[in-house]
């Protein structure tokens, strides 16, 4: 049985992570966000396990064809109704949704329509008894086209998990859970840290700051908080789709007729670690009230807010809250050049950043960035004894995103 997941163009290494730690799987990874895996027929579940939990992806399901093709007749051509599960349309509702990537001749919605009347007619023709529902299907059919490869399949989720519940109040460079979560797993955060931790060194007993008694995470420029909620979902094994379950699309098919889905939610947030039993601490800073106060209520609506930690604190004074070599990994996407903040507050803010972070950060502790342009902070960052140790491209639809890592020298 093949199954798919699609992240974003650049990111299906991180998806590949959660597919190894969420089913144990290797999965093929492709540039284009998707990633391919096999699973056992008897595990349905699985996939549905991994749809509820992942946070890197937008979809997930079965894949029924992949191929590549020249034009429109010719994909038209290659759509095999054999390839689909036997009775999965049967007294169900169906619709084709499209996502496509690359310079073609067509429109996203002309291949819906295309693979929709490919796939009524293939019912009718077989006297199944099924009905076309473009909004909220029993059944959502899954077509992703990156250039000229095309992906068809069945999409377990049924909506867009990378825009989260949570997001209620927003900042101008607010950005997508599924990018500040897979900022963090390039950055470094990994399942280990859940559950190991092993202090640097003995510090300091300075009651006015926080004592390294935990793995500590921070973000000091948070804005509406996405990054310090993804990672705390993650670090706490507690799904950011935990309210939105009752929009899982696999609860309808079939395929899941004699699958408990309450229990099977209920067995996956037991695995959720309480707030008293973390080996970690999320520190969520900002200069700005205002986003503190916009950070805590989002964190709110995930239901994370008591594993965070929040503070109005501008950056030069980010060594008045933690010991020497107490930070584990400062994670964020830092303010952007723009009208209000030109070239002299840039380097201004970002020479302190740095400053204070080579007092703060641990030794081999990261500092994982999302940035417009990869050098963007180099030159400033070798200058205050930080190198670039790893970079990579993420796309957000059409416009690059860079994600950099910083460690000391």
């Amino acid at each position: 049985m093949k199954a798919f997941s699609l992240t974003h163009v650049g990111n299906s290494d991180i998806t590949a992570l959660e597919i190894q730690e969420l089913l144990n799987v290797k999965s093929k990874s492709f540039e284009s966000g998707i990633n391919l895996f096999d699973l056992p027929k008897d595990k349905l579940t699985d996939l549905a396990k991994f749809c509820y939990s992942a946070q890197s992806i937008f979809s997930a399901g079965l894949l029924f064809q992949n191929f590549s093709f020249t034009d429109l007749a010719d994909l038209k051509s290659k759509l095999d109704f054999g390839k689909f599960p036997k009775n999965l349309f049967f007294n169900k509702t169906f619709a084709v949704s499209c996502n496509r990537i690359g310079s073609h001749d067509f429109t996203s919605q002309d291949i819906g329509a295309q693979v929709g009347e490919f796939i009524f007619n293939e019912l009718k023709k077989n006297k199944v008894e099924s009905k076309v529902k473009l909004s909220d299907p029993d059944i959502p059919i899954f077509v992703y086209i990156f250039d000229n490869e095309l992906y068809l399949g069945l999409n377990f989720i049924g909506f867009d998990v990378s825009k989260r519940d949570y997001r209620i109040f927003n900042h101008l460079d607010s950005i997508k859970g599924t990018l500040a979560y897979s900022l963090a797993r390039f950055t470094g955060l990994t399942p280990s840290v859940k559950e190991v931790f092993k202090p640097e060194s003995k510090l300091k007993k300075n009651k006015s700051k926080i004592q390294k008694t935990k793995m500590v995470v921070l973000d000091p420029f948070c804005a509406s908080g996405t990054t310090g909620i993804e990672s705390a979902c993650f670090l706490s094994s507690y799904s950011v789709n935990f309210f939105a379950k009752p929009k899982f699309a696999f609860q309808k098919f079939n395929l899941f007729e004699n699958v408990d889905c309450n229990s099977f939610f209920e067995e996956m947030d037991s695995e959720k670690i309480s707030p008293a039993n973390l080996t970690s601490e999320i520190f969520v800073f900002d200069e700005n009230q205002k986003n503190v106060r916009a950070a805590e209520k989002n964190a709110k609506l995930a239901n994370v807010n008591k594993i965070l930690n929040f503070s109005r604190t501008e950056v030069e004074w980010l060594d008045t809250k933690f010991e020497e070599k107490s930070v584990d990994f400062i994670i964020s996407n830092p303010p952007r050049l723009c009208r209000t903040f030109d070239q002299a507050d840039f380097d201004k803010l970002y020479s302190e950043f740095f400053y204070v972070s080579k007092h703060v950060l641990k030794s081999k502790g990261k500092i994982g960035f999302m940035l417009k342009t990869k050098n963007a902070l180099k030159d400033i960052a070798e200058k205050n004894d930080f190198k670039m140790t790893a970079s990579k491209i993420v796309f957000q639809g059409k416009d690059p995103i860079h994600f950099v890592v910083f460690e000391k020298v």
